[in-house]
């Protein structure tokens, strides 16, 4: 359960699905609460027959839930490719980036803006799931970019000093950055 929205899971049975609907129904009356079908959704296992997928459907009236629905931002379920799935969490810093009149920053701006906002958008995927390695290095390749040359687009262009370096506390000479590799094992440390 989170806020409003609840996942009920149950065996795909006509018998159990309608013991759900009825307890759903019961609460309705209760609390004067209404379920929203439009924005109810149903998945099933692999295993599910078709006849026993159509059954239930109708019995709820919900639609199939598809791989483009998000809760709370975060996909539902996965492809094979966990960076495909993970890639819209890299696409949102880079469309942040593009959006800034990054030329007219100094590097204290793009500083202050990398620390503050770039982190935080990636802050609640990074602490619900592992993401893979590749998105992490390429989330950590746009920052890198945009904090050296005001630009994410850029190919090549001239560091004078280690990123590693940077990232280094404060306190050690660096600047702070966070790796986003470190940063999403720190968050996810939290639910082990």
């Amino acid at each position: 359960m989170y806020a409003d929205d609840t996942f009920l899971l149950c065996k795909a049975e006509s018998l159990e699905v309608f013991k759900v609907k009825e307890c759903l129904d019961l609460y309705c009356s209760w609390s004067g609460q209404q379920l929203n079908s439009n924005k109810s959704a149903l998945v099933f296992t692999n295993s599910t027959k078709e006849d026993a997928r159509t059954e239930i459907t109708n019995l709820l009236g919900f639609r199939l839930l598809s791989r483009d629905d998000k809760f709370l931002g975060c996909p539902l379920l996965f492809s094979k490719s966990k960076s495909r799935d993970f890639n819209y969490v890299l696409e949102n810093i880079k469309a942040r980036l593009s959006g800034w009149r990054s030329r007219l920053l100094s590097q204290a701006g793009r500083t202050t803006l990398i620390k503050s906002v770039i982190s935080s958008i990636p802050v609640y995927t990074m602490s619900t799931f592992l993401l893979p390695k590749s998105i992490c290095e390429a989330m950590d390749s746009v920052v890198r970019k945009f904090w050296w040359v005001g630009s994410s687009d850029k190919t090549h262009f001239l560091t004078r000093t280690n990123w590693d370096s940077l990232c280094n506390p404060r306190s050690y000479g660096g600047l702070g950055f966070k790796k986003f590799r470190t940063f999403n094992f720190a968050l996810v440390s939290k639910l082990g």
